[in-house]
């Protein structure tokens, strides 16, 4: 088994769940949504993952700025378990306990959010 399938299923299941992302209804949009209403930056996050057959498996996640990573992780917590009916935490357990058995295939392309927030001109 890939990592794709470790984390999140298959490849298209992977694609959906960054619709979901970029719905404005999910909990990731409502939370770059505030942010944009509140000040001008840049906003992103990547969420990626990766498991090595022998090692283990972990997400990798990042935002920018670091200051936002609290409130993105909760709420990609929430649009995680909504799609998949399980939380993140409990993905990259059973993930790890897999890799060490020798499934994975690496690190795979993450999923991605970026707001820009220009001045108004």
């Amino acid at each position: 088994m890939g990592t794709e399938e470790l984390f999140f299923k298959s490849g298209n299941d992977k694609l959906k769940f960054q619709e979901i992302l970029n719905n404005p209804n999910s909990a990731v949009s409502k939370v770059l949504d505030a942010f944009y209403k509140s000040k001008e930056g840049r906003y992103s996050f990547s969420l990626a993952a990766n498991a090595e057959p022998g090692q283990g498996a972990n997400w990798i996640f990042k935002t920018e700025p670091e200051s936002i990573k609290l409130r993105i992780l909760t709420a990609l917590k929430a649009d995680y378990k909504n799609y998949y009916k399980e939380d993140l935490d409990t993905v990259v357990k059973k993930a790890n306990d897999s890799a060490k058995k020798g499934s994975g295939s690496g690190l795979i392309d993450p999923v991605n959010g970026i707001v820009d927030i220009a001045p108004a001109k």
